[in-house]
């Protein structure tokens, strides 16, 4: 992997104005589309996953920490908007505008994973990408957990590829705490901190460091990760019975987009159809914690298991989607949004089935 060379002063000034240019841009967008959104119903008022988030951190700052709804989603991101409405005059609107400010740390850490991995003028562009990709200026504004997955997925490569070089055993260990802050962000970052953790293994191995040496670092990785990780499973498991770092609502949001019966799931909304499908383990008689998760997770694999083309054909599905140029609207509409932005409707339109999302968009 190309490392850095060396910085010069001059060379470390014109990075500092390039990091200051990218930061300034990517904030001032996301903070026009906002002072444009503020005529949306939805601005002050959070929907769907967004009111959940909203309700436990509402509930958080009045300083009842362990509630069972914190960890039906990541614990990270209403841990955080907790804080953020503890805060004096904390409110939805504060906390838009700060995570508008906060969003130009992604396209910096964006800039420095392209320049290290290609060169400075790749960097340049991907954080302009970054900055003016019209999808994530509307999420990193909204009460989700996106824009801190966003921030945290370019640092944590980083980290991941600084760490094959170093010596320093501080270093391993900030970037398995960084690794398992980003789970508690989004599970999915968990199968990447595990397969980054046997390439930088071979990684060691290849430059003929000592098995023991490679073991060593691998330790001080599993335990950045471990002392983020398992002080979370064990308020999970005192509050829940769910003793796991990671989000309650994973096994039905697996059966929700893995089911015969797929298009009708993925369009539930809250409400009668969301209850019904939440009681159905209680129904048939699942009333522990474990078997509820249990329930879902089974029927999802019976699914695969008997109808195995079918399971194949909806993988195939969602891989063609993934890379429609149209963002598809689920429980947020980007396009709707748009209607309210005129800054945000140049960067995301669409003509019949063509969807552009940025005019810069590559």
């Amino acid at each position: 992997m190309p490392g850095a060379p060396p910085v010069s002063g001059s060379s470390w000034k014109r990075s500092a104005g390039i990091c200051c240019a990218l930061f300034a841009l990517s904030a001032a967008l996301r903070v026009i589309f906002l002072l444009e959104f503020r005529a949306s119903p939805t601005f002050s008022t959070p929907i769907i996953d967004s009111a959940s988030y909203d309700r436990v951190a509402r509930v958080m700052a009045t300083g009842r920490i362990l509630d069972p709804e914190l960890f039906w989603h990541g614990f990270l991101y209403p841990a955080y908007l907790s804080l953020v409405y503890a805060l004096p005059g904390g409110s939805v609107a504060v906390a838009r505008f700060l995570q508008a400010i906060l969003s130009g740390f992604t396209a910096v850490a964006v800039y420095f994973l392209g320049r290290r991995l290609f060169d400075t003028k790749t960097g340049i562009l991907a954080g302009i990408l970054t900055s003016a990709y019209g999808p994530l200026i509307f999420y990193d504004t909204e009460i989700l957990a996106t824009g801190m997955a966003s921030l945290l997925a370019p640092l944590v490569i980083i980290l991941a590829i600084r760490a094959e070089g170093e010596t320093d055993p501080s270093r391993y260990l900030i970037y398995g705490v960084c690794a398992g802050l980003a789970v508690l962000t989004r599970a999915t970052f968990l199968p990447y901190a595990v397969l980054a953790s046997v390439f930088l293994a071979f990684t060691l191995r290849a430059k003929w460091l000592p098995w023991r040496s490679i073991a060593v670092r691998e330790s001080l990785v599993t335990g950045g990760m471990l002392a983020v990780l398992v002080p979370v499973a064990v308020a999970s498991g005192m509050t829940t019975g769910h003793f796991s770092p990671l989000p309650r609502s994973g096994s039905i949001n697996f059966y929700i987009g893995n089911n015969p019966d797929t298009e009708k799931t993925m369009t539930i909304r809250p409400g009668p159809g969301w209850r019904e499908l939440l009681a159905r383990p209680t129904l048939e008689g699942e009333g522990s914690e474990k078997a509820y998760r249990k329930y879902f997770t089974d029927r999802t694999v019976e699914y695969a298991v008997s109808s195995p083309g079918m399971f194949a054909g909806g993988l195939v599905r969602k891989t063609i989607q993934f890379f429609s140029t149209r963002e598809l609207p689920r429980t947020y509409d980007l396009y709707t949004a748009a209607s309210f932005s005129r800054l945000l409707s140049l960067f995301t339109w669409k003509v019949w089935r063509f969807g552009f999302l940025s005019l810069i968009h590559i």
